[in-house]
């Protein structure tokens, strides 16, 4: 008869706006007759502020080797076909495998790329956000597109958090400041313009002038970090930061984006 233990459950409580706490998953693990160790299921509760963000159970092999986990996550991502509801409950299971009982501090830098791409498969985009914000501080530039991509999806329409957030990057010195501040351009132009307005023009309002000048001061702030520095065609920028480039007090700006450019 297999020798069967068990090990308590208990819930894993993830994330404060600031770091990720990460409490061991409860497991169940079986041995074989001879009392070999044959598989693990894992159980997940994550939490974020207090509120249950999900809980699941999955198999997973013991004995998976890092870039076995990030395979078996690949191949699952790379099976799905839809529907769009499956996507949540895909992310999990990504989860779980590149987790594997351990906690983020302990994955390597390929398995953290994987958790965070499960974790945006989840929706979990403030946990991603701090997972992110986490691994530049480790590995540096290699996870500036994910904390990029994060603050985006986290904060972007959330009040003016993505403003505070980004801020907090650019004290703290993780990345380009000229990236964070583009992110804050693009949030305070949102406010500047017309809500249905998709690509502002010549003879279209402006409802908060204030948001427009803050956008504006960014602009100039994020050129004198990063000159030399090519944000993408003239036409995109002319475009994108049309509301500023139109404004008499300042169609300087875009002068002196053309020479950065051109630099």
């Amino acid at each position: 008869m297999a020798i069967q233990k068990r090990i308590a459950r208990r819930r894993v409580k993830v994330c404060t706006a600031t770091r990720l706490d990460l409490d061991a998953p409860s497991t169940v693990r079986h041995w074989d007759d001879n009392g070999a160790h044959t598989r693990e299921e894992v159980n997940l509760s994550f939490f974020t502020g207090g509120a249950l963000r999900f809980g699941h159970r999955y198999q997973l092999p013991y004995t998976m080797t890092p870039a076995e986990r990030i395979a078996t996550a690949q191949a699952l991502l790379d099976s799905y076909k839809g529907p769009g509801d499956l996507t949540r409950s895909i992310g999990h299971q990504v989860i779980s495998i590149v987790l594997d009982g351990r906690v983020p501090d302990e994955l390597d830098a390929d398995e953290f790329a994987m958790l965070l791409r499960g974790l945006n498969w989840t929706g979990e985009h403030e946990t991603a956000f701090a997972l992110a914000r986490n691994a530049v501080r480790r590995w540096g530039d290699r996870f500036l597109s994910d904390l990029h991509r994060e603050l985006n999806n986290a904060y972007l329409w959330k009040n003016h958090e993505l403003l505070v957030r980004a801020d907090e990057l650019i004290e703290e010195g993780l990345g380009p400041a000229w990236r964070w501040r583009l992110c804050k351009v693009h949030r305070l132009l949102a406010d500047a313009v017309e809500p249905s307005e998709e690509d502002w023009i010549p003879g279209d309002r402006i409802v908060d002038a204030s948001a427009l000048a803050n956008a504006a001061q960014e602009l100039r702030l994020a050129l004198e970090a990063s000159p030399g520095i090519s944000w993408g065609t003239m036409a995109d920028l002319d475009a994108w930061l049309a509301p500023i480039f139109q404004q008499l007090e300042f169609a300087e700006l875009r002068d002196e984006v053309l020479a950065t450019r051109s630099s």
